[in-house]
This record gives C-alpha cells, sequence and structure tokens, in this order.
C-alpha cells in the first residue's frame, strides 16, 4: 500500500462493506473477520474494490489511546486526496478571469 501522508481520513473497516460489490463481500467478511488479514491484494484489484485503496489498515490495541476511536477495531486510513477534493471559489474563479491570480503565502499562514 501507498506512503501514509500527512492528513486523511479513518474510517472504520466494517463499514466499507457496503461499498464492496456483492459478488466480493464474503470475501472482504472474511478478511475482516480474519486473525491477521492481508488487504493489499483485495484492496488493489478494482473488480474487488472499486475505489481508492487505503493508506493502511490499523487496530488500537489495549495500549493505545484514541478518545474517538473504538480499541480492537479495524480501522482504513484514506489519503486525503483521495476522498476530498479542494475546489476555487466562485470569487476566486472571477479573480482568476480577470487576469488577477491570488497567491497562496506561507505568511498567511505563520505570519
Amino acid at each position: 500500500m501507498k506512503h501514509i501522508s500527512g492528513s486523511g481520513y479513518v474510517i472504520e473497516l466494517s463499514a466499507l462493506i457496503k461499498v464492496v460489490p456483492e459478488a466480493h463481500r464474503k470475501e472482504f467478511q472474511d478478511l475482516i473477520e480474519s486473525e491477521e488479514p492481508d488487504f493489499e491484494d483485495f484492496f488493489e484489484n478494482p473488480e474487488k474494490f472499486p475505489y481508492p485503496a487505503p493508506e493502511e489498515i490499523f487496530m488500537f490495541g489495549d495500549d493505545d489511546d484514541a478518545e474517538d476511536l473504538e480499541k480492537m477495531v479495524r480501522y482504513a486510513i484514506f489519503a486525503e486526496s483521495d476522498l476530498f477534493v479542494k475546489r476555487p471559489t466562485q470569487v476566486m474563479c472571477e479573480l482568476i478571469d480577470n487576469n488577477i491570480e491570488p497567491k497562496f503565502h506561507r505568511w498567511t499562514v505563520w505570519g
């Protein structure tokens, strides 16, 4: 699977069965219930999972701490860029149409 990026979305793995094609749901359910599943082949096959593959599958154990994630439940991390596309606003489009190109500058973040 891919390298984990700086930000992303977390989805409970079992919820993804809703978007797995019917013909592959039993295989996916068997992977979820397996003690040491290998999800890579499943997620990399577009016939089985017709969406971008998760960056990583993980599970919080008894020693981990997360306020909003349950322990001993598997989760999938998706890259932010795979699930969310930033689009310019109407104002930005109008500025660009008038040959005015605002530039993102780190001073506005750190200044």
